[in-house]
């Protein structure tokens, strides 16, 4: 549990510094660096934090933040491979923990809690306000980007709809 009042919502802000403001290269590269420390961060809180944690990131709106990340259709935000892939992870890893529960392991070491489908439900609005559906999947359709992308663009966008496929039929590749 954090136990700073209002660290959530000072991260996100510094997570938003001059976003889609650009000045020039010096001022740009400062920013950039300010969202990575941040976004780092947050990313952190979400990976270890408990239960009460992710309810204040979905209040803080993180699910937004990973988004804005991504907003590489309309030309801004993260251009590179390796950034897309580490923003679409989270976002998969976010959703699915949201929707399923999470659970300690080898490969994740945060404490486990059960199921938050109010907060599932909640990021998903998030999402779809933002436009983070169509942010997803056009990274499934770029040109160029590796096979690792397209991967976790397709779990992202499955975690984000949570489909239901009953085990009569053939699951695709992100379903769990």
């Amino acid at each position: 549990m954090i136990q700073t009042p209002n660290l959530l919502h000072s991260l996100i802000l510094l997570y938003r510094y001059n976003f889609y403001i650009h000045t020039n290269k010096k001022d740009d590269r400062e920013a950039l660096l300010i969202r990575n420390k941040s976004g780092y961060c947050l990313d952190f809180i979400q990976e270890y934090g408990d239960e009460s944690d992710q309810s204040e990131l979905v209040n803080s709106e993180y699910a937004v933040v990973l988004v804005l990340s991504l907003s590489t259709a309309g030309g801004d935000g993260e251009q590179d491979n390796r950034g897309i892939w580490n923003r679409l992870i989270y976002i998969s890893r976010f959703m699915n923990s949201l929707h399923q529960r999470r659970q300690t392991s080898y490969f994740n070491r945060g404490p486990s809690f059960p199921q938050q489908i109010r907060l599932a439900r909640r990021s998903d609005e998030q999402i779809e306000e933002e436009g983070g559906n169509e942010e997803i999947e056009a990274q499934l359709f770029k040109k160029g980007f590796s096979v690792s992308v397209n991967y976790w663009a397709n779990q992202a966008q499955g975690n984000i709809l949570n489909y239901f496929i009953h085990r009569s039929n053939q699951k695709p590749k992100w379903y769990r």
